[in-house]
């Protein structure tokens, strides 16, 4: 499904390493580098967390404790709180936003 997800065509291949973790190998660095930059991903409305593989990286551990949300959609939000500093307030539970797209 990661492959179809980027269409890879290819030209990676998915390895289980643990539970709920997975080795992607790459035979091209464009298509690494494309499905590290064009994220963020999700698969059956789950987060896929990527990270680049370095040279003396020894353990295969991520701490979950903190994850960079991208973009949040807001539903239902009642007119009053329609305002830039309104949103900005509900978005705050998530953490500090960065941009608004008031086209959407």
């Amino acid at each position: 499904m990661v492959i179809v997800l980027w269409g890879t065509d290819g030209e990676a291949t998915l390895q289980p390493a643990k539970v709920n973790l997975f080795i992607i190998k790459f035979s091209r660095s464009e298509a690494c580098d494309k499905a590290l930059e064009e994220g963020p991903w999700h698969i059956q409305n789950q987060p896929l967390i990527l990270r680049k593989w370095e040279p003396r990286m020894t353990k295969l551990q991520f701490d979950m404790s903190k994850i960079p949300i991208y973009w949040i959609q807001l539903e239902n939000v009642p007119l009053e709180l329609f305002t830039r500093k309104g949103l900005s307030y509900i978005a705050s539970a998530v953490g500090r936003a960065f941009y608004m797209d008031w086209n959407s």
